[in-house]
């Protein structure tokens, strides 16, 4: 599970660079498998071991509330560029 976080990282990456109209909507849509993936409950085999590692060290802490504020204004904008 760990692996789709990064891909899905990645490609946010690569649509952060695109040019193309349709990398709006499909940053969207990444952004939503992304949160889906790491919220604390419902993904059996990721949200124990995420939960974990987001509890004992300070630094995930702070990323994944960072992560997650970022996804929330994102989603919150109206369709259009990223």
């Amino acid at each position: 599970m760990a692996a789709r976080a990064v891909a899905l990282i990645a490609r946010l990456d690569e649509l952060a660079e695109a040019d193309g109209k349709d990398a709006p909507a499909e940053m969207r849509g990444v952004i939503a498998r992304l949160r889906t993936l790491v919220r604390f409950e419902g993904n059996e085999g990721f949200t124990g071991p995420y939960r974990e590692i987001v509890e004992a060290v300070p630094d995930a802490l702070v990323a994944h509330v960072s992560s997650s504020r970022a996804c929330c204004r994102i989603s919150a904008r109206p369709a259009g560029p990223v």
